[in-house]
């Protein structure tokens, strides 16, 4: 049932991604991105389903996560495409967005938590290590150049600084989760290429936009795709089980 479950889903997002791409700027447009996205939920749903992992909890919260996203994403596609209006900035969707990250975030947290349960010093040293040094990128090419711009409002500019902060928070977490083992597994691998690709493009993203040369539905989106691809697969390979497992 496994291999069928993950070999349904890879048709059905390759299916739904191309569709996508060749698609004009439209309804049904929309409805396909949505559909690739609600795929991860449902993916991540059944493989807990399925697996019944010990901390089966950080795969249902990381699910309502991504159906907070993929409400974002289908009031912003309602409104460019169907309304044929530019979304106002900060709108109702970005608070649909920033709510995904910190359930992302606690979902990984728990499987770190599943993998170490007791104190973890030398993993979190590393992430400090790391998360602090890109960090320090992301405040001079990402924040600090929004905390200068004087052209934005208060609402404008705490929801700029908020997107490159809430990356910065998914890196921390995700490099306790890889500190902790278990790269070798298949899953872990994928939650790596699945995160990997959302903080590219969100990076990407964040530049679009201070630039001002961001457009929706642009060849960016191939990598959110990419990111509901891995982690949909994740959740369906029985190594998601280790994932939460005491290393």
């Amino acid at each position: 049932m496994s291999g069928r479950a993950a070999r349904i889903f890879l048709a059905l997002e390759l299916g739904l991604g191309a569709a996508y791409f060749l698609l004009p700027d439209s309804l049904l447009r929309a409805a396909v991105y949505c559909s690739a996205s609600l795929g991860m939920v449902v993916a991540l749903v059944l493989g807990a389903r399925m697996w019944r992992p010990h901390h089966a909890a950080a795969w249902y919260l990381i699910a309502v996560g991504q159906l907070s996203f993929t409400v974002g994403d289908a009031i912003s596609f309602f409104h460019e495409w169907v309304l044929g209006v530019e979304m106002p900035y900060p709108s109702v969707a970005d608070g649909f967005y920033l709510g995904f990250y910190p359930l992302l975030a606690t979902g990984l947290l728990l499987l770190v938590r599943g993998r170490a349960p007791g104190r973890d010093s030398a993993s979190l040293i590393d992430a400090t290590i790391i998360t602090t040094g890109l960090g320090m990128l992301s405040w001079v090419f990402l924040i600090g150049p929004y905390v200068r711009l004087p052209a934005l409002g208060v609402s404008e500019r705490l929801v700029s600084i908020a997107y490159p902060l809430c990356d910065v928070l998914l890196l921390a977490v995700a490099v306790r989760l890889w500190r902790t083992g278990g790269t070798g597994l298949v899953a872990s691998r994928l939650v790596a290429l699945g995160l990997a690709a959302l903080l590219a493009v969100d990076t990407v993203y964040g530049l679009g936009l201070l630039n001002g040369d961001w457009q929706i539905g642009g060849p960016v989106d191939a990598g959110w795709m990419l990111y509901y691809l891995a982690f949909g697969l994740a959740a369906l390979h029985p190594s998601m089980v280790s994932l939460s497992e005491p290393a």
